[in-house]
């Protein structure tokens, strides 16, 4: 007699059913398993006087306070956090020197090789006609101002002048930018 004429009986000996013997018997293993898991569970002290089991609420006023049950959390075990502030490890400075609105010194290849250098993000202190007409003088180039809606207003010069650019914002010197200079980590340079 067969494994499957003894789980199933006869009427399931057939040609077709044959080679899913296997798939019949894993599945009456499994079910097998865990009918006897659950039966084991259902049997075990720690089920029985668990307070997330409905048949425990019954045993709940015989377990004493002080005692826990495996399967409740232990929260003696956790710690708390307190530093919740972001740490860059990589950042020179541990304060809050850092600047939040930088001024962006872009590059933009116009056709072949013309281009434009483009100043934005300057504060209202700065004056963008007067910067334009101090570095159209300085560069002998030609420039504009552009007032975009969402940058403000844009400085754009004609050629590639990102270094001159920004060594005149940072330069100290009273001919240029005097006590208005800003500082090289406030500048960011984009491009190639």
């Amino acid at each position: 007699m067969s494994t499957m004429e003894k789980l199933f009986g006869k009427k399931f000996n057939t040609p077709i059913l044959r080679p899913m013997a296997p798939f019949f018997i894993a599945g009456v293993v499994v079910a097998y398993g865990i009918n006897s898991f659950a039966n084991l569970l259902a049997s075990t002290d720690e089920f029985k006087n668990d307070p997330r089991n409905p048949a425990a609420k019954k045993n709940a006023d015989v377990q004493s306070e002080h005692t826990l049950s495996p399967l409740t959390p232990r929260t003696k075990k956790f710690m708390s956090i307190e530093n919740l502030k972001v740490n860059d490890p990589f950042a020179d400075d541990v304060g809050d020197t850092q600047p939040k609105n930088y001024v962006h010194i872009r590059i933009q290849q116009r056709n072949g090789r013309k281009t434009l250098t483009t100043v934005q993000g300057l504060s209202k202190e700065y004056s963008p006609k007067a910067l334009l007409k101090a570095f159209k003088k300085e560069y002998a180039c030609n420039g504009t101002v552009i007032i975009d809606p969402d940058m403000g207003e844009v400085i754009q010069l004609q050629g590639d002048h990102r270094t001159k650019v920004m060594d005149f914002l940072t330069d100290k010197d009273k001919s240029k930018m005097g006590k208005y200079a800003l500082q090289k980590d406030h500048i960011k340079i984009h491009g190639f």
